[in-house]
């Protein structure tokens, strides 16, 4: 009787301290969530074109030939 009753304890200490980690680690989520949509409001877009020949995307800037002989870049 009484190893049943120590594995009871044992069983809802384990789901109690897990639920409070878990608890924890979703606060951490949210809070790290927060500042990087902060930084990825922030970050620069460019905009890139297709190749109209091999179809790659490349930033619209710096593009560079795409090896091909009549690649328009």
């Amino acid at each position: 009787m009484f190893i049943k009753i120590l594995l009871l304890v044992l069983v809802v200490s384990v789901v109690w301290f897990g639920f409070r980690h878990m608890t924890r680690v979703a606060e951490m989520i949210v809070r790290r969530g927060g500042e990087s949509d902060k930084r990825r409001e922030t970050a620069p877009t460019e905009t890139m074109t297709e190749c109209r020949v091999c179809g790659v995307w490349q930033p619209s800037r710096s593009a560079s030939p795409c090896g091909r002989a009549d690649c328009p870049y």
